[in-house]
């Protein structure tokens, strides 16, 4: 991952795309399977954070797909996380499952058990990918993105500090059980952080927008301009979060 971009790897090489062709920075997950982080935090900033966002999603039986880019729970971040370490080593684990977090922390070495960290993940709310024998494209998982987050680096910042940073590359792991049946007894359930305001953007601006709408497209007929079509965009997605 370059900390700086927030760009991860592609899964399984050693190298960033697009040195590599014909990669992804998406990936499926199973009940069982995770994406463990390996690095550190960067210098003592504003806010740093690992986020999962769904980067796309089948919708029917034509194998149409849609790419809502969107996370669907809360981040793993320096503000929410207690006793958050910044410039220090991090083992970062995003998984659905209890179980998999156990069995991936015994497995590190002393140096890092003291930096692990879990982002659980909600299963309820995605198409997981658990049958590796299955195609994809019969089962239509989601398909998921790791995501950080990093800005404003905290006074007096050391450049060269920032600049190392910036240049790293970590390893990300995918971790991908063997099993074909789905894990529904070892499975998180997150509590999403509630909205201050308990409406939706819809709730709270729609009508302003469409008063907006109508203002840009009267300002633009009196200027010689055909509307031809309108597209309305849906916020009410499976899987998808207004934030």
């Amino acid at each position: 991952m370059d900390g700086g971009t927030g760009e991860f790897c592609g899964i399984n090489f050693e190298t960033c795309p697009p040195a590599l062709p014909n990669q992804t920075q998406s990936v499926l997950l199973g009940s069982r399977d995770a994406i463990l982080f390996l690095g550190c935090t960067p210098p003592p900033s504003r806010f740093f954070s690992d986020d999962m966002l769904v980067s796309s999603c089948f919708t029917n039986d034509d194998f149409y797909y849609f790419f809502p880019g969107c996370p669907f729970g809360d981040t793993k971040n320096s503000l929410n996380t207690k006793d958050f370490d910044l410039a220090s080593p991090l083992a970062l684990l995003q998984t659905f499952n209890e179980k998999t977090a156990d069995l991936v922390e015994s497995s590190l070495p002393s140096s890092l058990s003291s930096h692990f960290d879990i982002h659980k993940l909600n299963s309820t709310l995605l198409r997981l990918y658990d049958d590796k024998t299955e195609s994809y494209l019969d089962s239509q998982p989601d398909a998921l993105r790791p995501l950080a987050r990093w800005s404003m680096p905290l006074s007096p910042i050391d450049s060269d500090e920032v600049s190392t940073y910036t240049n790293q590359v970590w390893p990300v792991l995918y971790i991908r059980s063997k099993e074909a049946e789905p894990d529904k007894t070892n499975l998180y359930k997150p509590i999403v952080t509630p909205r201050e305001t308990g409406f939706s953007e819809s709730e709270q601006y729609q009508k302003k927008f469409d008063a907006l709408a109508k203002s840009v497209q009267s300002d633009l007929t009196s200027l010689k301009y055909n509307l031809i079509s309108t597209t309305d965009a849906d916020n009410y997605l499976p899987g998808e979060m207004d934030d």
